[in-house]
C-alpha cells in the first residue's frame, strides 16, 4: 500500500511538472489593453483627493501607490473604436487601377464608412474576419503626390480619422 502510494505520488509529481505552462495572451491582445489605456489619458495624470468620488468607478481605482489604476478588463469589455490612434496600415494600387487604402482602427469598427482620398470618394468597408481594418477603394489620385485620406461615419457630416498618404506610382 505504501509503495502504491509513492508510486502513485511520484507518477502525479512527474505529470504536474511536465504539463505546458498556461496559455499566454497574444502580442496583440496586450498591444490593444497597452493602446487602450494609454488612450484614456495619454498625457497628463490624474490626481484623486481621499475624498473625491472617482468618476468612472468601473473604470478608475484610486490606491497609496498610484493615484489612478486602470482596470483593463473593463477597458477591454467596453471597447469602442479608437480613432485617435488609428492610422493607415497599408496602400495598394489594384489591376483596375484603383486605389485600396487599410486604416487600422484599434478596438474594431462597426458601421459603415466612407473616405475621402484626394477630392475623389472611396467606398469603405469592414470584413468580418477583420474587425479592426477598414478597407476603402476608389478611383486613385495622380501617383506621386501627396493627398489627405478623410474618413467619415455614413449619415456624420464629421470626420472620424484623417491622415496624409503619399500615392504609390
Amino acid at each position: 500500500m505504501k509503495r502504491t502510494f509513492i508510486l502513485v505520488l511520484l507518477i502525479s509529481t512527474f505529470l504536474f511538472a511536465c504539463s505546458s505552462p498556461p496559455a499566454t495572451p497574444s502580442a496583440a491582445i496586450v498591444q490593444t489593453a497597452i493602446a487602450q489605456t494609454q488612450a484614456i489619458n495619454p498625457t497628463s495624470t490624474l490626481s484623486i483627493s481621499p475624498t473625491a468620488e472617482p468618476t468612472h468607478p468601473s473604470i478608475l481605482q484610486a490606491t497609496p501607490d498610484f493615484p489612478v489604476r486602470f482596470n483593463v478588463a473593463t477597458l477591454i469589455a467596453d471597447l469602442k473604436p479608437l480613432f485617435s490612434i488609428a492610422h493607415v496600415l497599408g496602400l495598394a494600387r489594384l489591376e483596375n487601377g484603383h486605389l485600396l487604402v487599410t486604416i487600422e482602427v484599434p478596438g474594431g469598427v462597426q458601421g459603415t464608412y466612407y473616405a475621402v482620398v484626394g477630392n475623389k470618394k472611396f467606398d469603405c468597408r469592414i470584413l468580418v474576419e477583420y474587425p479592426d481594418h477598414i478597407y476603402c477603394n476608389g478611383i486613385s489620385p495622380k501617383p506621386d503626390q501627396y493627398v489627405n485620406v478623410i474618413l467619415f461615419e455614413q449619415g456624420n457630416k464629421e470626420a472620424v480619422f484623417e491622415a496624409q498618404i503619399g500615392i504609390p506610382p
